[in-house]
């Protein structure tokens, strides 16, 4: 463990093979040059991942303090700051010194890593070399991890889930790693079709990106993977069984854990177990304290409650998002959890607004919520909320926002401040071309149930107001013939035929002709609207 190279094979990239003997030699060509360049800080964001590794790796043979940064900060590169073009221009220079292919490294060399920044403001967790491996190699133990298997990724390698899962336990198990991130559904299923491997298959993933395949026609793409390992939020438990049920020989493991405490336990489907090497115990306010040998800290205290029997381990629910409500102790989870079992319900999120006390939730609907939506608005939506509220949180949500997702991050978290952007976000349709030509447009919209005017008006049946169906043709107007509002004299006639409401299709036609704006618009193929507007 005291040398970072040995003679295990590391193919980073699947089309341009890559061993372990040049990338020694570009991390020791990059450490050269941060000496020669005399760089103290290096910050690092790059993301190919086999250049992430030369930078990485060459920063740990210095002195140089070490930043993993979670996102591109800069275009103009600073002499502390690496992205993957500076990364491969140094460290394919020449140097000065022999190149050592077996080079000891310092174990208690450390670096920084940024959290997520779902609970606040992002920081830098402090980690080093020793903690990493020793983590890895427990992984590569429990979960049976070897050179046979090859390791692809949706999650980003800059965050210490996709640092210790996709790179340092593949590097310790001599496993292969492709090079770049897959982020969409539709692309995993690309590269699965298009590099069959004889190897096994370890795929890094979200809970959010495993709901959505979870979804997927081509489900059956996905057999060939040995292990898929989610962490950085919560798998939804019916979606873990989900894919167990259809991937009969997959193994869907769920790791539990944090920037702060690296892993901590996994659940293979029914429950969570305590990984070997860590210890836990909770506190008189249930919060969980955990210790392990790749902890900073001897007792690490936890914004997680828990209960714990044995090796099990039960979360609560996060200690910041338990809160006091009437002389009462809420769980935000907790009330999340009630309004998904709604049948109307997909998915809940819920915060606390810290200013009167008050909780506001989002709450996406399914499809029978949608129509129920359509059919007695907001209202009648919130009502079906207070019914499956009202026997354990009775009036603890104010507010209710309805939208069409919950604004999770890349890691499955929700901070407070894109809660409430969101949630103040005034959405409006989105319009698809279907035809121009010089004096005649058709345009495709469809009128999701959370678009803004639906909020404050109508509550009972809600519908688009007369006066917002004249600003699409505005809209439209401006956009493709380049007409503003101030160039129409008046408008000459217009009449509304047809409600257009949540779920609707909106067809617009508009003709100009004579300096004149005729327009018509459809609901699922009925006119609803039509007119005539004057050009100046």
């Amino acid at each position: 463990m005291d040398k970072i190279f040995d003679n295990k094979a590391l193919f980073i990239n699947l089309k341009e093979t890559k061993d372990f003997k040049q990338l020694a030699s570009e991390v020791y060509l990059f450490s050269q040059g941060l000496k020669e360049l005399k760089i103290s800080k290096i910050e690092i964001f790059a993301e190919d991942i086999y250049l992430f590794l030369v930078a990485f790796l060459g920063a740990i043979l210095t002195d140089s303090e070490i930043y993993i940064l979670s996102k591109n900060i800069s275009k103009d590169f600073s002499d502390s700051y690496f992205n993957d073009e500076k990364i491969l221009k140094i460290a394919k220079q020449k140097h000065t010194g022999n190149l050592v292919q077996n080079t000891a490294i310092n174990l208690e060399k450390r670096f920084y890593i940024q959290t997520s920044g779902s609970s606040g403001e992002k920081k830098a967790i402090v980690k080093n070399v020793k903690q990493m491996l020793l983590e890895a190699q427990q992984l590569q133990k429990q979960l049976n991890i070897t050179s046979k298997h090859s390791f692809f990724q949706s999650v980003s390698h800059q965050h210490l889930y996709g640092l210790t899962f996709g790179i340092f336990l593949p590097l310790v198990s001599g496993a292969k790693i492709f090079c770049y991130a897959l982020n969409y559904p539709e692309v995993i299923v690309k590269y699965l079709k298009e590099n069959p491997t004889q190897d096994k298959l370890v795929f890094i993933s979200s809970p959010i990106l495993l709901e959505t395949i979870a979804q997927l026609p081509y489900l059956e793409e996905f057999k060939n993977i040995e292990k898929i390992i989610a962490a950085g939020s919560k798998l939804n438990p019916k979606v873990h069984q989900f894919l167990l049920e259809k991937l009969k020989s997959t193994s869907i493991i769920e790791i539990y854990g944090s920037t702060e405490t690296g892993i901590i336990a996994y659940n293979l489907g029914k429950e969570l177990r305590l990984f070997k090497g860590v210890y836990a115990f909770v506190n008189e306010q249930m919060r969980l304290i955990v210790k392990s040998p790749w902890l900073n800290e001897m007792n690490f205290l936890t914004n997680d409650c828990a209960e714990i029997k044995g090796r099990k381990l039960k979360l609560m629910g996060r200690y910041d998002r338990i809160i006091k409500f009437h002389d009462r102790r809420v769980g935000l989870e907790g009330v999340e959890n009630s309004l998904e079992t709604n049948k109307l319900v997909e998915k809940a999120y819920v915060h606390q607004d810290k200013q009167n006390n008050h909780l506001a939730a989002i709450i996406v609907l399914n499809q029978e919520g949608k129509n129920y939506f359509r059919k007695y608005g907001k209202k009648g939506i919130v009502s079906q909320l207070n019914t499956s509220l009202k026997e354990n949180f009775a009036n603890v949500v104010r507010y209710f926002y309805i939208k069409d997702k919950i604004p999770y991050d890349a890691q499955g978290k929700v901070s407070k401040t894109s809660f409430f952007d969101y949630i103040n976000e005034r959405k409006t349709p989105k319009f698809e071309l279907l035809q121009k030509e010089e004096s005649f447009l058709k345009a495709k919209a469809y009128i999701a149930e959370d678009c803004f005017y639906f909020t404050g008006h109508f509550l009972n049946f809600p519908l688009v107001p007369g006066f917002v169906e004249l600003g699409f043709v505005f809209q439209l107007l401006e956009r493709y013939f380049n007409l503003s509002y101030h160039q129409i004299k008046h408008i000459e006639n217009v009449k509304f035929m047809n409600f257009l409401r949540p779920l609707d299709i909106l067809y617009i036609e508009l003709t100009l002709r004579d300096n004149k704006i005729y327009f018509s618009l459809f609901a699922n193929d009925i006119e609803c609207s039509k007119g005539r507007l004057r050009i100046m």
